[in-house]
């Protein structure tokens, strides 16, 4: 399926050959020796061309969640890029990679935690990886069980673990505001931030809507439909969460309803550049 990758030519230039005769030394020849003549046998050989090579990162074009991938890539690849047997492998990988990093970063958030801050966790991290399954599963949908499909669902879900194993390690060092919320930025008092968060998470989750419902209208008579909705289900409660464990951190105080606000906005963020990944790839 993929095209292979064109080789690079000498200049064609002639060549000579030593032959042999029995007349007497030529200038540079050994005293005694046969004098070596030469002949025309046209152009070398073409030189084999070169194996298929993978594109280097900084040629992939990236997507508007702020990394490489997505059905851009895939496209581009296709054309310019390694076999699909080589790509799926790859994105397999890179999926298993993704995984492990996520469960080392959950599993030190949890370290020492009991009671209901790690019952949340962990209800957390069961809604966050349904709806990862979600997505790859619409991911992969748009080429209806073909060969690109296993390399869509986990080129999606690599993407959604990356960003969750930095939102983890992220909220461990910067505490009670989600990594990404802008909630409360520049305000003084605790009642202005809580305020200030409720109000930019209106705006995203409005933009959020927007997106959302051109993407309903453009699947409006596609199988996909269903499977959008899933997915969106599950971001929803995967958000529900997260907002209740960020919560549980400061449960009581005067900074829940920040935190909460917080971590909801930065997921509703992550999920609007997704989406309008999404929307740019079904208007191809």
């Amino acid at each position: 399926m993929s095209i292979e990758a064109a080789g690079f030519r000498s200049p064609v230039r002639p060549t000579t050959v030593a032959t042999t005769t029995a007349a007497g030394p030529t200038v540079g020849a050994t005293s005694g020796a046969p004098a070596a003549t030469t002949k025309d046998v046209g152009p070398p050989a073409l030189p084999p061309k070169p194996a298929n090579r993978a594109l280097p990162p900084s040629s992939l074009p990236s997507s508007p969640t702020g990394r490489t991938g997505g059905l851009q890539t895939i496209l581009h690849a296709r054309t310019a890029g390694p076999t699909q047997v080589d790509m799926n492998i790859q994105a397999g990988k890179a999926l298993r990679v993704a995984e492990v990093d996520l469960t080392a970063a959950e599993s030190l958030e949890k370290l020492g935690r009991t009671g209901p801050l790690r019952q949340l966790q962990e209800a957390e991290e069961a809604r966050f990886d349904a709806y990862a399954e979600q997505v790859g599963a619409f991911a992969a949908s748009a080429f209806q069980g073909g060969s690109l499909a296993p390399f869509a669902r986990s080129d999606a879900m690599t993407g959604l673990l990356q960003q969750r194993t930095a939102r983890v390690m992220g909220r461990n060092v910067e505490g009670v505001v989600a990594p990404g919320s802008t909630a409360g930025a520049g305000l003084d008092t605790q009642t202005a931030m809580n305020q200030d968060a409720g109000h930019t998470l209106r705006g995203a989750q409005a933009q959020l809507a927007s997106v959302t419902d051109q993407i309903r209208l453009r699947l409006a008579h596609s199988p996909r439909a269903a499977l959008f909705e899933a997915s969106c289900k599950a971001f929803d409660a995967y958000a529900h969460a997260a907002s209740a464990t960020a919560g549980e951190r400061v449960r009581g105080g005067s900074l829940e309803p920040l935190a909460r606000a917080g971590a909801t906005e930065s997921l509703v963020r992550e999920r609007t550049a997704l989406l309008q990944e999404t929307l740019a790839a079904l208007s191809l």
